[in-house]
């Protein structure tokens, strides 16, 4: 406790003394100091008394401030070490690109499409995309027209074939890429592999199937091509996905998303319908469209 009162007092002193120095340096300098109410005060003077006494001049507190705000520069020269900062300061949405961030943009798009396994992979989704739009487009005026089957058997066996196949097709490729190691580093061999042999199979289930007039065959062998080219998906997203820097990531989805919408999405029925209205007669037309569209998968494989 005596200690304790001891430094209060030592304190108490301490501020008495900075005062009475503060007041007299006031006093001496209000002829040429500046005002501020009814007190004047001369800059110079303060910084000097509080220097000499072991206090820290206003104008260097607030650069300590200001250095203890800015971010530690990076010792690396790098060019692309540096941008990529600037991109995680910034916090770049692609939505809300600006024209300071268009180079960077630019520059990460080129990374991407530099990429050959992004560019093959990203083509080999897009097949994929472009036959799933074909059959969804045509696969029920298909059977229902050229086939001759009944229009309410078509729309049941469709709408069972649609739903089931693709998502057991998804879970059971993410289940064997996980198996597998997934699709990062070393394993990205593998991954690969495992795409190629979905592919195969996809196209081996869906050759036939523009031959064949019976609803059953037909029905079976596109719930087993729907099934294997949709266990491709997780896959080959996954790869794309991790074969390009994480800076870029954002980047190269967008740009995926763009090439499947045109080639995919887009041309599909463009191209398909364009190859029926080139036959004179419609079932031909119709026969041929749909072959193209099933013999497409060869170039996911």
């Amino acid at each position: 406790e005596s200690d304790t009162h001891l430094n209060n007092e030592k304190e108490s002193t301490n501020n008495s003394f900075w005062k009475n120095k503060m007041v007299s340096a006031n006093s001496a300098t209000h002829s040429q100091g500046k005002h501020l109410g009814s007190v004047s005060y001369n800059p110079e003077v303060i910084n000097n008394l509080a220097s000499k006494f072991g206090a820290t001049p206003k104008g260097e507190r607030k650069r300590d401030r200001l250095s203890e705000t800015i971010p530690r520069q990076f010792d690396s020269t790098s060019l692309n070490v540096q941008r990529r900062a600037t991109f995680r300061r910034r916090e770049t949405r692609l939505d809300t690109i600006q024209t300071s961030n268009i180079a960077l943009y630019c520059y990460q798009a080129k990374e991407v499409l530099c990429n050959p396994l992004y560019i093959w992979v990203c083509l080999g989704l897009c097949s994929m995309y472009f036959i799933v739009t074909g059959i969804q487009f045509w696969i029920t005026s298909y059977l229902i027209e050229y086939l001759g089957n009944d229009p309410v058997q078509v729309i049941f066996l469709f709408s069972f074939i649609s739903v089931t196949a693709p998502m057991s097709g998804v879970l059971i490729g993410s289940t064997f890429a996980d198996r597998y190691g997934g699709y990062k580093g070393k394993n990205v061999v593998k991954a690969l592999k495992l795409c190629a042999a979905f592919g195969v199979v996809a196209f081996i289930f869906s050759f036939p199937i523009g031959f064949l007039y019976n609803i059953v065959y037909v029905s079976v062998l596109l719930w087993a091509f729907l099934f294997f080219g949709a266990a491709i998906v997780p896959v080959g997203t996954g790869i794309m996905v991790s074969c390009v820097s994480k800076e870029s990531q954002a980047t190269s989805s967008s740009i995926s998303q763009l090439i499947f919408n045109f080639l995919g999405y887009f041309m599909s029925p463009i191209l398909t319908g364009v190859i029926m209205d080139s036959f004179e007669n419609k079932y031909d037309g119709y026969k041929w469209g749909m072959r193209v569209i099933f013999w497409w998968s060869i170039f996911a494989a």
